[in-house]
């Protein structure tokens, strides 16, 4: 278990979801993708990260990343 950088509380570990097994990911404020096709690739090349890893055939969650939640902050963390 992880402390919390903010409060330093302890966070409870967990993953993050998407509906129909979809990779999730992160694109900074203001991009949007370069893409109409979501890929590991078009992602990348937008600026954004793949939380965790995408199969190659289709956007299809691979592996998961851990995450960290804290409830007192409602602060997560991906790592």
């Amino acid at each position: 278990m992880k402390n919390c950088p903010y409060c330093g509380k302890a966070m409870s570990s967990g993953y993050i979801f998407s509906p129909r097994s979809c990779a999730v990911y992160w694109l900074p404020t203001g991009v949007r993708l370069k893409s109409w096709i979501v890929t590991t690739k078009s992602v990348n090349e937008s600026g954004g990260i793949v939380l965790g890893e995408a199969s190659k055939y289709g956007f299809i969650a691979k592996r998961r990343m851990v995450s960290y939640y804290c409830k007192e902050c409602k602060c997560l963390i991906s790592v």
